[in-house]
């Protein structure tokens, strides 16, 4: 299991969609090569990742076995697993109350929104959510 990190009063909330094989390994969120871009898109944003908070979706890695390697790799969470996660997920932003929600990609944005959302939809948008206690905003990850 990854959990969340960083500051439990974060005016800002970054959520990704599962943790990868580097997460999984040192149990920390945004360490792998996604992390590396994360950093260095706060970075240029003058942003300081202790200053936030930064959890996933789906707790746990989905993972898939190669056909040709029989060795694990990612995949994205199915709809069943991000149900399973939800709840902890709104918990989460629940405790830490952020002013700016940032999803990181399709799972997280239709795990907040809905189902038929689309970040192409949604991409660069301020959306409010829960009744306007926080604004979701979203960017596409590369």
């Amino acid at each position: 299991m990854v959990f969340g990190e960083g500051a439990k009063n974060a005016k800002i909330m970054l959520i990704g969609e599962a943790p990868g094989r580097f997460e999984e390994e040192i149990g920390r969120p945004f360490v792998g090569q996604a992390g590396k871009n994360l950093d260095e898109f706060l970075n240029i944003l003058g942003l300081n990742r202790d200053d936030l908070y930064i959890t996933n979706v789906v707790k746990f890695r989905p993972t898939k076995k190669d056909a040709k390697t029989q060795r694990l790799s990612n995949r994205a969470p199915n709809k069943k697993e991000i149900e399973l996660s939800k709840e902890f997920l709104i918990k989460e932003i629940e405790f830490i109350k952020p002013k700016i929600i940032v999803t990181l990609g399709n799972v997280p944005l239709k795990a907040l929104l809905y189902d038929k959302a689309s970040i192409g939809e949604y991409h660069g948008k301020l959306v409010n959510l829960d009744d306007k206690k926080y604004s979701l905003f979203i960017i596409r990850l590369a």
